[in-house]
């Protein structure tokens, strides 16, 4: 599986949300959201501190919202634990189906390669064939070099 770039869910709900009726309409406020949730998310499990650069009436706003919770500089995203317990209880979830399903495959079923395609070019210490095994080679000279 490829690695994946970090990220933070924002949805699309929020608008409508009334949660966020003080806080989607005010720019500042709205920013200050987005920025302590990815600093949240970040931090997850524990707290996150709250940068300088935040504004107090945005953390007043969001602190009356119930949108965040603060401990001193410190604060919780509401709802981030549920979310993430919820997202990584889907995936140990996928990834138990994934594992039970692959036991039942045989190797070439499964797509992994066959153990004679793993150790073709093994003595020439390549991880496999050359991609250009059995292609003409074709020499290009510039007249000017």
């Amino acid at each position: 599986m490829a690695e994946r770039a970090p990220y933070s869910r924002v949805y699309w709900g929020i608008v409508d949300d009334p949660k966020f009726d003080t806080i989607y309409d005010d720019d500042h406020h709205l920013a200050a959201w987005l920025r302590l949730l990815l600093m949240a998310d970040q931090a997850h499990p524990a707290s996150a501190s709250i940068p300088a650069g935040i504004r107090p009436s945005s953390v007043a706003a969001l602190v009356s919202a119930r949108l965040i919770r603060v401990t001193g500089r410190r604060f919780r995203i509401t709802g981030l634990d549920a979310e993430r317990d919820k997202r990584s209880e889907s995936a140990r979830n996928a990834a138990a189906l994934r594992w039970q399903s692959d036991r039942s495959r045989t190797p070439d079923a499964s797509g992994m390669p066959r153990r004679d395609e793993t150790r073709r070019g093994q003595d020439k210490g390549e991880q496999g064939a050359s991609p250009l095994e059995g292609r003409p080679l074709r020499a290009v000279v510039d007249p000017k070099g």
